[in-house]
């Protein structure tokens, strides 16, 4: 995900990603006012459902985020 707020420390990253599914791990690089973030989650239901009806763009909290799948294994 890019053009995440900066100021939205790890742990709060969390928790905002916790209504997606289960987190596995997160990785985060900060770009100035915003940062990058790789996350790995297992999405609940409504998050897999929209994926591949193929809806990319979901909300996370106060903005727009994009999925994207992995690639490789």
């Amino acid at each position: 995900m890019y053009d995440v707020p900066a100021e939205w420390p790890i742990e709060d990253l969390f928790t905002k990603f916790l209504t997606w599914g289960d987190v596995i791990a997160i990785k985060t690089k900060a770009q100035r006012k915003y940062q990058i973030v790789r996350v790995k989650i297992v999405l609940n239901e409504a998050y897999l459902a929209a994926f591949f009806r193929g809806v990319w763009m979901v909300p996370l909290d106060t903005i727009m985020a994009r999925l994207f799948p992995q690639r490789g294994t």
